[in-house]
C-alpha cells in the first residue's frame, strides 16, 4: 500500500511484520538507503519533495505517518491481541500486516505538495506493485480535468489494477465560512469536494465521526476542586502545570480591554466570526500562554481540528463546548479557575458517533458526477506519530486510510477467491462490493444523510467481504452509484446483480426514500425524506448462482422546483449470510445551468458572507494599485496612453461556481467583436472559509487576460489603439465541455485624451477657466495654484465651466484638471501685466548649488521649465528652440560642472523677441576629496593613547573654490582650516569600534570609516551562494529554460553560473521507478570550476519537468544549511506545432474570393501549454501546469477571420516558455 503523503517514521515501534506474515510479503527486497531505515513493514519509499530518502516527516504535523498507522499498523506483537496492544499503549490499524510505501510529497522544509511529485509518486507507487494508493490530500472545490497531468496518473495506477483512494476533503460546503453544513447564500451548487479527488479516477472517501474520542486528558481546576476532560492539542505543547483562565469570548480585538495583559493566562475563546489562526494572534498579542478553543452552539462538543495554527509555539488547543460553558460559568461567579494540559490519554463516547463529520466535504463535481463514493472513519481517530508517540486528528485524510485498509485486506481475500480476474478486475469488483454493502448513515429521526456528503455510505469491511452478488449500473463511471445528473421527470435506471457464488441469493425490495435537502441562506444544510418517489418493478429478486438478475427502478421526481434528487436503491438480504444491498445516486431536478458561474456585475456579496462585499467588475491600475471602474468612487475610464496609469483592463470576477473553461473578448458598440483575447481553463471559486478571513475575497482578477486598448490592423499590418468610445468585457464560461456558456458583460469607457484647459480674462480678481471634455467627464473641479503652491478657490458656474478667486498680485497661475481616464491637463497662464516669459525656479537654481541628486537633474542634464504669456509662440533655451503648449515650455539644458548661464527667449509667431531672461547655474556633480593621515598603525587603525583618546587629523578639499567645506568626526563637527585641514582628539565610546569620518562641500559628501585599535566588531563572513545564469529562481529551486537559453536542447542543458563560496555544486537526477519496478539511483553530476569563480554543469533533460537534488559543499566539504533540496529544472525548447487543414496558402499567400475564410487545423505543444492567434485574436489559449505534451494540451480549431485584398494576417503560436511562431 503505497501513502502519498507527508512522510512515515519506518522506526516506529508499531512498524513491523509478524513473522508468519514476512514470507507472505509481497516485496521482499528491502531499499537499503541508510536515511530511510527502511524495513520489512515499510520497505522502499521516496522523498520526492526534497529528493532524497528521508522519509521520516520532520514537520511537526506527521499526517502521513498517522495515515499510516491508521491502515496498517502493527502494535501486537506474534499471538497478541488488538486489546493486548492497546493495554501497552500499542494499536493495530485496519490492515496490520500490509506493507507500506513511505512515498513522501511535502517537504522537510514545510509547504504543500507539488502536482510533479504527486504525479512521481502515483507512477511509482504503480510501478513498485502498490495494490492500493492512498492520498490524504488535496485543495477544496476541484474540477474533472482530464487535461490534468495527475489525472492521466491516477487513470493509468487504476488501469494498472490499483485502487486509489482520495480523500474527498475538509471544506464542508463551499458557502460555510467555518468549513461544515453552514449554507450562508442558499446556492445549490455548494459541494465542495478537493482535488485531486475530483477525478474520475479517484475513489473518493467522505468523512464519518469515530465512536469514541481518544485524546489527551486536561483537568479544569475550580476553587481547588479538579475534573478530567478531553481536549486536541494543535500547536505548543503540554507543560503539566495549572495556567489561570481568562475569558475572551470570540476572541475578537474588541473582546479585550485596551492595553489589557493575560500575562501568560490562557486564553478560553469561543468559535465565530473569525479565523482561528486571528484568535491566536489576538490572545498572543495581549500576553496569553495558551489558547483554549471551543465549538459553537450548532458544533456541540465536537473538537477543532483549527488550520493556520501551526506556527504558533503557544499550548493552542480546542475544548469540548460543554466543559467550556462550566468554566465560562465559574468565571462569571468569581471562581479561582485554572486548566492544566497532560498527556494522559482519556477514552469517552463521542456525542456525534456514526454521523457525517461536519468537516467533510460534499459533492457533486462541477459535472453533476457523483462523489463522494464512500465513507470511512475520520472523526476522532487515533493513531501513531513519530518516535513511538500516538495521538488523535480529524479528517477526511483519516477516513480515507481506514477505506484503504479495508480494500487492501480485500485485495488479498480476493486474490485467492477469483484468481482468475485480473488485478484490474478484482479492484474494480472491492470498489463496487464496499459501496454495495455500505451502512446508509441515518440522524436520529432515521432520516438517511446525503450521498451528496458521505457517498454510499459507511464502508463495512465485514459486509464487503461476505457479499457474493454485486449490484451495478451499466453506462456508469461508478458501476455501483448512479449519476443521474439533470433530470426533468420520471428518469429509470437498471440494477444488475451479478451472482458469483455457487448457492442462489434472494433479496426483497423495501420501500424506498427518497432524500431531500434544506438549501436556506443562512441555516445548516440538513436533509428529509421527500415525498417523490422511487418505485422498482419487482418485490423481490433471486439471483442464481453463478448468474445475474435485473431489476428496474423508476424515480419519479416533483419538478416544480429545482432541488437535488438523491437516495439509494436499497435491497434486503433474505439469504443467511449475505448482506443487504444498496446503490446510490444522485441527480438534480431543473436546470443545473440555471444558476450563475461568475455573479452580477454590480451585485456584491454581503458583507457578512465577504468581508470586502466583492462584487463582478472591470479593474485598471492607478499609481501601483487596483482600481475599480465602477464602485463607490464613481465611474472611470480606461486611457490605453502608454502613460502607465489606466492603460489597460482587467476582469475581476465574483466566481459563484467553478468552471472548466472561460473565454474573455472585448465588443464595440454596435456589437462586433474586436478582439478575444484568451482563454482560461478550470477557474477555481473560493470557499466560504477562504474568504472570510481578514484578507480573504471572492473576486479573481484575471491578469493575463487584459485588453490594452490595441488591435492588429490588416490593412496596414501594425497595431493600432481603438478610438475612443463605449465598449464591453464579454467574460463566456462554462461548468463542463457538454453545459452552454454563460454570459457575463460589462461596458467600459476607452478615453486617451486628456481635456483642455483654456482661460479667459481676469476681471476683478476672477479669473475665468474653461474645460473641453468630450470623453469620460471630469473628476472634479480644477485645482489652481499660484507660485507659492497654495490651492486657490475654485467655483462651478457651470457644466465645465470655472471661475477663480485670484489674490492680487498674482503673477501667474497653474491648473490642473483630471478626467474619469486619469488623463491629466495642465496649463499655465500669466498674469503679471508686461510679463511674457516666467522661470518658475530660477531663485532656487541661482541661489544653490545644483547636484546630480536634484529631482531638476537626471541623466546629467537640467529639468528648466518655462511660463508664457499667450503672445509667446516658441522659446529658445540655451540655444536650442523649444515647444510651447497650455502656457508652459520644457527644456533639458546640458549641465558643465561650475558655474554657467542659461539664457531663455521668448518669440512671437513673426520671430519678435519678446522678453529674455538669463539663470545662472551652479553645478556640482563630485564629493569633496577626503584624506585622513596621522595617528594611525600600520593596519590603518586608529591608535588609542594611554588616556584612551584618539586623534584623526586630515584635510578636505573641493574643485570649486567657492565651496563651503565641512567635517564631522564621530558625528561631531570639527574645524576646517582655509587649506581644509583639520584635526581633532577625543575619547570615543567603549562600544565605538569604527569612527565615521564625513566631509561636505555643501552640496555633495564623501566617507571614511576608521577601525579602532584592538577593537573588533567584525563577525564572520557570510557565506555567499552561487548563482545561475538564466532565467532562474534566486533560492536555486528552479529554472526556466528555453529556445532562447543558448547551451539548451530537448535532450541537455548546460547550467553555467557563479560558485560563490561553494567548493563544490552538485546535482542528482531524480530517483525514479523504472517499469520493471526496478529503482534508478542516477550518480551525481559535479559542476565544472572554470577556475574564474564561474562552473558549469551538463544536465540530461527532456521537455517538461526535470528534477533534481542539489546539493551546495562549502570549504570544509559540509553541505551548506538551506542548500540541499529538490532542483526543478523547466525546459520547453521546440515551438508550437501548428497544422492547417484550412485554408491553402500558395508561398506564404492567401488566394481567396470570399470573406470570411475558414481557418481549421490543430495545435500541440511539448510543454505545458501554448496560445494560437490570429489577428492577434485568441483562438486556443491552453494551459496546465501539471500536464505537459499533446495529451494535455492538443486541440482542434475552427475560426472565420475576415479577409480583404492585400490584407496582412498575423498568425502567432508562442508556448508557456516563450517559444514563438509568427508569421504574416
Amino acid at each position: 500500500m503505497a501513502i502519498i503523503d507527508s512522510g512515515i517514521d519506518p522506526e516506529h515501534q508499531d512498524m513491523h511484520l509478524d513473522s508468519s506474515a514476512r514470507d507472505k510479503a509481497k516485496i521482499k527486497t528491502v531499499n537499503p538507503a541508510p536515511e530511510a531505515h527502511f524495513n520489512e513493514k515499510v520497505p522502499a519509499g521516496y522523498n520526492y519533495a526534497d529528493e532524497n530518502y528521508v522519509v521520516k516527516d520532520a514537520t511537526k504535523d506527521q499526517h502521513g505517518m498517522h495515515v499510516a498507522g491508521i491502515v496498517a499498523a502493527n502494535g501486537s506483537l506474534d499471538g497478541e491481541t488488538a486489546e493486548q496492544a492497546w493495554a501497552k499503549g500499542r494499536l493495530d490499524g485496519v490492515a496490520p500486516n500490509a506493507q507500506l510505501l513511505a512515498m513522501k510529497v511535502f517537504s522537510n522544509s514545510g509547504g504543500g505538495a507539488r502536482d510533479a511529485d504527486i504525479i512521481a509518486a502515483i507512477e511509482d507507487s504503480a510501478k513498485l506493485g502498490a495494490d492500493v494508493l492512498n492520498l490524504s490530500l488535496g485543495s477544496p472545490n476541484g474540477l474533472n480535468d482530464t487535461s490534468d497531468g495527475t489525472y492521466r496518473a491516477l487513470a493509468k495506477a487504476r488501469q494498472a489494477g490499483a485502487i486509489v483512494d482520495i480523500a474527498a476533503g475538509n471544506a464542508g460546503l463551499s458557502f460555510s465560512s467555518d468549513e461544515s453544513t453552514s449554507d450562508l447564500l442558499g446556492v445549490l451548487d455548494d459541494a465542495a469536494l478537493g482535488s485531486p479527488s475530483s477525478n474520475a479516477d479517484a475513489f473518493t472517501i467522505a468523512s464519518i465521526e469515530n465512536t469514541t474520542v481518544t485524546q489527551p486528558q486536561a483537568y479544569r481546576v475550580i476553587d481547588g476542586s479538579e475534573q478530567g476532560m478531553l481536549y486536541s492539542l494543535q500547536s505548543g505543547t503540554a507543560d503539566g502545570q495549572d495556567h489561570p483562565l481568562v475569558d475572551v469570548g470570540l476572541g475578537r480585538p474588541e473582546n479585550y480591554t485596551a492595553g489589557q495583559d493575560l500575562a501568560g493566562a490562557y486564553a478560553l475563546v469561543e468559535r465565530g466570526e473569525i479565523t482561528f489562526a486571528d484568535k491566536l494572534a489576538n490572545a498572543v498579542e495581549h500576553g496569553a500562554g495558551g489558547v483554549l478553543v471551543f465549538n459553537n452552539a450548532a458544533g456541540g462538543d465536537e473538537l477543532l481540528s483549527m488550520a493556520g495554527i501551526d506556527s504558533y509555539t503557544v499550548a493552542g488547543g480546542s475544548i469540548p463546548r460543554s466543559k467550556a460553558l462550566e468554566l465560562r460559568q465559574a468565571l462569571e461567579q468569581n471562581k479561582d479557575v485554572s486548566i492544566r494540559l497532560t498527556t494522559e490519554v482519556l477514552v469517552s463516547d463521542n456525542d456525534k458517533a456514526l454521523t457525517p463529520s461536519s468537516f467533510t466535504s460534499w459533492g457533486p463535481t462541477p459535472s453533476l458526477d457523483f462523489k463522494p463514493q464512500l465513507a470511512g472513519i475520520g472523526g476522532e481517530v487515533y493513531s501513531t506519530l513519530n518516535d513511538n508517540r500516538y495521538g488523535t486528528k480529524s479528517g477526511t485524510s483519516m477516513a480515507t486510510p481506514n477505506v484503504s485498509g479495508m480494500a487492501s485486506l480485500m485485495v488479498e481475500e480476493y486474490a485467492q477467491r477469483f484468481p482468475s480476474l485480473s488485478a484490474t478486475e478484482r479492484a474494480e469488483l472491492i470498489r463496487v462490493a464496499l459501496m454495495n454493502t455500505a451502512q446508509i448513515p441515518t440522524d436520529a429521526q432515521s432520516v438517511p444523510y446525503s450521498p451528496r456528503q458521505v457517498g454510499a455510505g459507511l464502508a463495512q469491511v465485514d459486509k464487503a467481504m461476505a457479499t457474493s452478488v454485486y449490484a451495478t449500473v451499466e453506462d456508469q463511471p461508478d458501476k455501483a452509484a448512479v449519476a443521474l445528473r439533470q433530470i426533468d421527470g420520471a428518469r429509470s435506471f437498471t440494477v444488475t446483480l451479478t451472482n458469483r457464488s455457487d448457492k442462489d441469493v434472494r433479496y426483497t425490495v423495501p420501500a424506498q426514500q427518497v432524500v431531500g435537502e434544506s438549501n436556506e441562506a443562512g441555516a445548516q444544510t440538513t436533509t428529509h425524506v421527500s415525498s417523490e418517489s422511487l418505485v422498482a418493478d419487482a418485490s423481490e429478486v433471486t439471483v442464481p448462482a453463478g448468474g445475474s438478475a435485473t431489476l428496474s427502478f423508476t424515480l419519479t421526481p416533483d419538478t416544480s422546483s429545482t432541488h437535488y434528487i438523491e437516495g439509494w436503491a436499497r435491497l434486503v438480504s433474505v439469504t443467511e449470510g449475505a448482506p443487504d444491498l444498496s446503490v446510490p445516486y444522485l441527480g438534480l431536478v431543473g436546470d443545473w445551468n440555471a444558476e450563475a458561474i461568475v455573479r452580477a456585475p454590480g451585485d456584491p456579496l454581503p458583507a457578512s458572507y465577504d468581508p470586502n462585499a466583492s462584487a463582478t467588475g472591470l479593474v485598471a491600475t492607478w499609481s501601483g494599485m487596483t482600481v475599480p471602474l465602477s464602485s463607490e468612487l464613481g465611474t472611470f475610464a480606461v486611457s490605453p496612453n502608454g502613460e502607465g496609469d489606466m492603460d489597460v483592463v482587467a476582469p475581476s470576477l465574483v466566481l459563484m461556481r467553478n468552471a472548466s473553461d472561460a473565454e474573455y473578448e472585448v465588443v464595440d458598440s454596435s456589437g462586433q467583436v474586436l478582439k478575444v483575447i484568451g482563454q482560461e481553463q478550470g477557474l477555481r471559486r473560493s470557499t466560504g472559509s477562504e474568504v472570510s478571513v481578514a484578507d480573504g475575497s471572492s473576486a479573481y482578477v484575471a491578469t493575463s487576460q487584459t485588453f490594452d486598448g490595441t488591435v492588429w490592423d490588416p490593412a496596414s499590418a501594425e497595431f493600432v489603439r481603438v478610438p475612443d468610445g463605449q465598449y464591453t468585457f464579454r467574460v463566456r464560461t462554462r461548468l463542463s465541455a457538454d453545459t452552454a456558456w454563460q454570459t457575463t458583460e460589462m461596458p467600459f469607457t476607452i478615453d486617451a485624451t486628456a481635456p483642455v484647459l483654456t482661460f479667459g480674462t481676469l476681471q476683478d480678481g476672477r479669473l475665468t477657466i474653461t474645460v473641453t471634455e468630450t470623453g469620460s467627464g471630469l473628476m472634479d473641479v480644477p485645482t489652481v495654484t499660484g507660485p507659492d503652491g497654495k490651492d486657490l478657490t475654485v467655483t462651478s458656474t457651470g457644466e465645465n465651466t470655472f471661475v477663480v478667486e485670484v489674490p492680487q498680485g498674482t503673477p501667474y497661475l497653474t491648473a490642473s484638471v483630471v478626467d474619469r481616464g486619469f488623463n491629466l491637463a495642465v496649463a499655465t497662464t500669466i498674469l503679471a501685466p508686461d510679463t511674457d516669459l516666467v522661470i518658475p525656479d530660477a531663485e532656487t537654481l541661482s541661489s544653490s548649488v545644483i547636484v546630480s541628486a536634484s529631482p531638476l537633474v537626471s541623466g546629467g542634464q537640467l529639468h528648466l521649465q518655462a511660463f508664457v504669456s499667450s503672445t509667446v509662440d516658441h522659446l529658445t533655451v540655451a540655444g536650442q528652440e523649444v515647444e510651447v503648449a497650455d502656457g508652459r515650455a520644457n527644456a533639458f539644458v546640458p549641465l558643465t560642472e561650475g558655474r554657467q548661464e542659461i539664457e531663455v527667449v521668448a518669440y512671437a509667431a513673426d520671430g519678435t523677441v519678446l522678453q529674455t531672461l538669463t539663470v545662472p547655474v551652479t553645478y556640482d556633480s563630485q564629493a569633496p576629496v577626503l584624506t585622513v593621515t596621522g595617528q594611525l598603525d600600520d593596519d590603518g587603525a586608529l591608535a588609542l593613547a594611554q588616556d584612551g583618546t584618539v586623534t584623526v587629523t586630515g584635510s578636505v578639499s573641493d574643485e570649486r573654490g567657492d565651496a563651503a567645506l565641512s567635517v564631522t568626526v564621530a558625528g561631531q563637527k570639527v574645524e576646517v582650516g582655509p587649506d581644509g585641514s583639520f584635526s581633532v582628539t577625543f575619547t570615543p565610546d567603549e562600544k565605538l569600534v569604527t569612527v565615521p569620518v564625513v566631509a561636505s562641500d555643501g552640496a555633495n559628501t564623501a566617507s571614511t570609516s576608521l577601525p579602532i585599535a584592538g577593537r573588533s566588531g567584525q563577525t564572520e563572513a557570510a557565506f555567499t551562494p552561487p548563482t545561475f545564469n538564466g532565467s532562474c529562481q534566486a533560492n536555486l529551486s528552479a529554472c526556466f529554460v528555453s529556445a532562447a537559453d543558448s547551451g539548451a536542447t530537448a535532450t541537455s542543458y548546460t547550467l553555467t553560473g557563479s560558485m560563490g563560496d561553494a567548493s563544490v555544486i552538485r546535482l542528482t537526477p531524480a530517483t525514479r521507478v523504472s517499469e520493471d519496478g526496478s529503482v534508478i539511483n542516477p550518480e551525481p553530476i559535479q559542476a565544472r570550476n572554470n577556475g574564474d569563480g564561474t562552473f558549469s554543469l551538463d544536465l540530461p533533460t527532456q521537455p517538461g519537468i526535470n528534477q533534481f537534488r542539489l546539493e551546495v559543499l562549502d570549504s570544509t566539504g559540509a553541505v551548506v544549511p538551506g542548500y540541499d533540496h529538490a532542483f526543478f529544472l523547466y525546459l520547453d525548447v521546440t515551438m508550437p506545432t501548428l497544422s492547417f487543414a484550412t485554408p491553402t496558402l500558395y508561398d506564404g499567400v492567401l488566394y481567396t474570393k470570399d470573406s470570411p475564410v475558414t481557418f481549421a487545423g490543430s495545435a500541440e505543444d511539448d510543454g505545458w501549454g501554448y496560445q494560437l492567434k490570429i489577428n492577434d485574436s485568441a483562438v486556443i489559449d491552453v494551459y496546465n501546469g501539471s500536464g505537459t505534451g499533446p495529451e494535455s494540451n492538443k486541440r482542434e480549431f475552427s475560426r472565420d477571420v475576415t479577409v480583404a485584398d492585400g490584407d496582412i494576417l498575423l498568425i502567432v503560436a508562442g508556448d508557456s516558455m516563450g517559444n514563438t511562431l509568427a508569421g504574416g
